[in-house]
Parts: structure tokens; sequence; C-alpha cells
């Protein structure tokens, strides 16, 4: 899918603080305002009253909320919080209906394009990973310890993201890839979800998400398909070789509507 309007706009915006914050700490007087603005934009209150910890509240959710809220999403679209769980719980219940534009799904259901969100377990307290599960997240009412980055920029085998309250200040990292996109998960604080970033994108709202066929190597008879944060793999070089000659495909990546997609079989054992 080719990166929306929107999502050019999330990266500059991401890219911006960085360029200017980056590497200062939370408690220096210049990232402390910013931290500050972060919290007030976006409608939350600081927490800079007695005993309640300022800058030392964990703010890498308000950080992401503000990018954004400052990109363009409305609060209907993305749900402003100071805590990464309140909005993939929402951008879940997206994915669980098929509406809205932000879509949180299992990071085995959709490759990582420029724009997503990266959802991931964090440490509980030192030492102590975290353990919470995509179906966890789903139904969770009291939260629990996690962090997402902005995807920036995606090459083989890496994403290159953006996040806030790393290490107490703004910074680049990187998230390892599978050869096909997505997620690799890791067995010390498990990747969560991975929230897809549909604002702004070209196809219509029914088509959205859903239209991604990819072979994942050159010569390799194996497709995928992507819908509504599903995910179909075949292995029939006869349904490749119809689909190329109805020009729906290629040998990098190309769109499928939902309809033609949803009259395509599963494969017997596949995931849906």
């Amino acid at each position: 899918m080719a990166v929306s309007d929107f999502a050019q706009e999330l990266v500059r915006v991401a890219r911006e603080q960085l360029a200017e914050f980056g590497g200062l700490d939370e408690g220096s007087d210049k990232l402390s305002r910013q931290i500050r603005h972060y919290w007030e934009d976006i409608g939350l209150r600081f927490p800079d009253g007695p005993n309640e910890g300022g800058v030392e509240v964990p703010w890498s959710a308000v950080f992401v909320s503000w990018c954004m809220m400052t990109a363009g999403a409305t609060r209907e679209e993305f749900k402003f919080s100071s805590g990464h769980w309140e909005y993939v719980k929402a951008a879940i219940r997206n994915a669980d209906k098929g509406t809205g534009v932000f879509r949180a799904v299992p990071i085995d259901r959709a490759p990582v394009e420029v724009g997503d969100l990266i959802h991931v377990n964090r440490d509980v307290r030192e030492g102590v990973p975290g353990t919470t599960t995509y179906d966890q997240a789903r139904t969770t009412t009291t939260g629990y310890s996690s962090h997402c980055d902005i995807v920036i920029e995606v090459e083989r085998g890496v994403a290159k993201v953006i996040g806030g309250n790393l290490h107490d200040t703004r910074s680049l990292d990187t998230h390892d890839l599978t050869s096909a996109g997505f997620v690799k998960q890791q067995s010390r604080n498990p990747y969560i979800s991975v929230v897809k970033n549909l604002k702004g994108a070209t196809a219509q709202e029914d088509d959205v998400m859903a239209t991604t066929i990819k072979i994942d190597e050159p010569g390799e008879n194996q497709l995928w398909l992507y819908a509504g944060g599903q995910r179909r793999p075949f292995k029939d070089p006869r349904e490749i070789t119809e689909l190329r000659e109805k020009k729906l495909l290629d040998d990098k990546e190309t769109s499928l509507s939902r309809a033609v997609f949803n009259n395509i079989p599963i494969m017997p054992g596949a995931s849906s």
C-alpha cells in the first residue's frame, strides 16, 4: 500500500521531534517543557502535583498521541491517552469490527508499513518482563506495561522507528522483521500487536488493509494475501499463474478488491 499523506506527515512530525529533542534528558528544561506540551495539548493534565512524578511519569504514550494529533488524527479516530494499552484496545476493537482507520492486529496478521505502530511488552518492574498477549490486550480494563513506536522507514528485515521515553529521552530504534515484512517475535517482552495506520489510504474503506498480495521470495510459489487483518497463504502454482494472467499479481506485490479476496478459498490448514 502506498504511503498516505497522513503517514508521511506523521513521520515528518516524529522526525522533527527527534531532531529537536533527541538525546536530551527528560529532566532538562527544554525537553521537560515539551513533555508538558505532550500531555496538555492532547487534553490531559500534566502530573506535576506533589508526589505525582512530573516528567518521571512514563510519557511515551502521550508522545505517540501528540504526534498523531499534530499530524492530523482526530479524537474520534485515535484514542489519545497516557497509556498505550488504551489506544491499542480501541484499535483492536476497530479491527474486530472492521471499522476505523487505526486497527491493531496480531503481529503475524499484517506486514509492517510506514506510519504503523509496533506494540511490545515492557518490563513490569526492573528485571521482570511483560507477558501480555493480544487476546489479553483486547479485554483488559486495568492496563499493563507496554510501549509503542512509530514506524518511519521499512527496509528488508528492519523497521526503523521513533519512540518517546526510551532511556528518558526520544530516540531512534529498530525492530527486526521477517523476510515477508512481519515483526519478528522475541521471547523476552514479546510483541503484542501492530497498529495499522489506514488514515488517508486511497482505497475505499471496504478495501482497506485488504488487499496486499505478496510473494515472499522471487521465484518462490509462496503467496500471501492480507485483508482486514487476516492472512491467507497459498501454495498452488496454478492459482498464482491465474492471478498473473488476470494481471492481478506481479513478481513483487499488487492489490485485490475485498470481493476478489473473499472469493478465494482458504487453503487447508491456513490461518485466517
